[in-house]
């Protein structure tokens, strides 16, 4: 069996690799023929004809668009090869009893659910003997490893170790190999959930600053191209293209290395801290995630005194490069409350609407979200709230469901529950934590998701404004202490060009905000004002729906977070 298991990993092996090199020519070759087009149609050809190309250029994008078929073929194949022999797993030759497991006999058929803890023991086994490995002979040979094997860094991303084991792995290493590692492998100390967050953080610095160096070394390679008469046309507006979202993500991370914040500590006192704590960083993955909180100096984790942490997801738009500014407002808001607050973008976000509509990067996000949030070192007695906002709202309710642990939830002007959610209820840790959802009445970004429209729960899943279990908050007033201030539905950002209904979407997080106090107390507890339905009154040109806080006789009602 033994035997088997080893063939059939070879072959695995050997499959992924073949599937990972086809797959990156035939990305090579589109990228080509998209410039092709681009150029061409930038040029004001016809980009389907073939008089539109240089000599020679539009056979070259036919026999590519024949490659390209080819590769798509061999991938195919690639793949249902690993579907035949992963198949034969699930129905294996041999057999054994349940008297079997403590005997070493043989017998009854192993079930999935033992055979999937089993296999999770194994590769647990697989990760954990690969920390070991690096971090032997005092983490000097840590780079060579992984160069010789690149592999390893793949596979302790995509399938990684407990954190709880990486946790006492990381606290048996004698800090001159920590110190080491944090130099020598910092895309690995920096994304490893058990590693501290100090290590974390320096690591990730570390990292940030070689993706500088890359992208400048890049950008100015493009510049000599740019510079070279001899390049053609359509080249330059690709090279210029490159030259600016370079320089995008130069110009933000730089802002992030050089920033300043400061967070108060246990007796109440503002303490400086110096550039990003960037808690993720992993560029290959569009991954990143920014720590606001002090550390304990002891320990290099969230302090004792931290009664209440958050982690926070942003919705669309945001990136590597733009991260949102959700997490620093909920915490500036809870900043008397003793409170630590992660920004989560685990990896790539639909960037706008018209990507926004696909559910697949939600369920890509998913597992990662619940894998970093359940591996947080909360202090003892701290709670954990997830507020998720937009499409990270459907990203945390998804992640909920891939088994996420957290003590409350909120989701805030949220796409929806989840694509495949059904209710909370299902969730195996939060099914029966509290659940509270807020969004504006006038909602244009995300409130057609929220009606009784056929098929609008299959984009992402059901409305968390009406879901069962889920108390729905009031958005009110702009500036909660002053009466006078303009409703959340009728405010207007001031020379944004865009109406109220999609200002309101993310007017929830304006600082002074009601919306963004009901936040604050699910965070850190205390009174939230409820939402107040809306009525129906007759008027001379029929029914109107009136919102009910403009209803004679209004008074705010609250609800009591703990």
């Amino acid at each position: 069996m033994a035997d088997a298991a080893e063939s059939l990993a070879d072959a695995l092996a050997i499959a992924r690799g073949r599937i990972r090199a086809l797959e990156s020519e035939m990305s090579a070759l589109h990228r080509q023929v998209d410039a092709h087009r681009d150029g061409v149609t930038d040029l004001g050809a016809d980009a389907g004809a073939s008089d539109a190309w240089a000599p020679g250029q539009y056979e070259q994008n036919e026999r590519l668009r024949d490659e390209c078929v080819r590769i798509r073929r061999l991938i195919d194949d690639a793949v249902d090869e690993c579907e035949q022999r992963l198949s034969r797993i699930s129905s294996p030759p041999w057999h054994v009893t349940a008297g079997a497991i403590a005997t070493g006999s043989a017998g009854a058929v192993t079930t999935a659910a033992s055979a999937t803890a089993q296999h999770a023991r194994f590769a647990d086994g697989i990760d954990m003997a690969i920390l070991r490995r690096l971090s032997a002979h005092g983490g000097t040979q840590a780079a060579p490893l992984l160069a010789l094997h690149p592999g390893w860094l793949d596979l302790l991303r995509d399938t990684p170790p407990d954190a709880e084991r990486v946790r006492e792995w990381w606290a048996a290493t004698d800090l001159a190999t920590r110190a080491a590692l944090v130099a020598s492998v910092p895309l690995l100390v920096g994304n490893l959930d058990g590693v501290r967050l100090a290590d974390r953080f320096a690591a990730n610095e570390r990292s940030m600053k070689t993706a500088v160096a890359a992208k400048e070394a890049q950008n100015a390679r493009i510049r000599m191209q740019l510079d070279d008469p001899r390049t053609a046309p359509e080249d330059r507006i690709l090279l210029r293209q490159a030259l600016a979202e370079n320089q995008r993500h130069i110009d933000a991370w730089r802002a992030m290395l050089e920033s300043e914040g400061s967070f108060l500590d246990e007796g109440g006192t503002r303490q400086r801290v110096e550039g990003t704590q960037l808690a993720v960083f992993d560029p290959s993955r569009d991954a990143i995630a920014v720590y606001y909180g002090l550390l304990d100096p002891a320990t290099g984790d969230i302090p004792h005194w931290v009664e209440h942490v958050a982690v926070s997801v942003p919705g669309t738009g945001s990136n590597i490069a733009d991260i949102g500014q959700q997490g620093w407002i909920i915490s500036d808001a809870t900043r008397t409350a003793r409170t630590a607050v992660f920004q989560w973008v685990g990896g790539a976000l639909p960037q706008d609407l018209s990507q926004a509509v696909d559910a697949s990067y939600s369920h890509a996000l998913a597992p990662r979200l619940a894998a970093f949030t359940n591996a947080i070192a909360r202090p003892a007695g701290a709670d954990l709230s997830m507020v998720g906002y937009s499409y990270g709202g459907a990203t945390v309710g998804l992640a909920e469901a891939a088994g996420l642990e957290a003590d409350k939830v909120v989701y805030v002007s949220a796409a929806g529950l989840g694509q495949g959610n059904e209710t909370i209820a299902d969730f195996p840790h939060t099914g029966d934590v509290p659940h509270y959802a807020l969004m504006a009445r006038n909602d244009a970004v995300v409130g057609l998701l929220q009606g009784p429209l056929p098929f609008v729960d299959l984009v992402h899943g059901p409305s968390t404004l009406t879901a069962p279990g889920v108390t729905r908050l009031e958005t009110g007033r702009i500036d909660a202490a002053d009466p006078d201030s303009p409703w959340l539905e009728a405010y207007n950002e001031p020379g944004n060009g865009q109406p109220p209904m999609v200002d309101s979407h993310s007017s929830v997080f304006m600082p002074d905000s009601t919306a963004m106090q009901n936040v604050a107390a699910v965070v850190t507890g205390g009174e939230a004002e409820l939402f107040v339905p809306d009525e129906i009154i007759m008027t001379p040109d029929g029914p109107v729906s009136l919102p009910g806080y403009l209803i004679d006789g209004y008074q705010p009602r609250y609800v009591r977070i703990e």
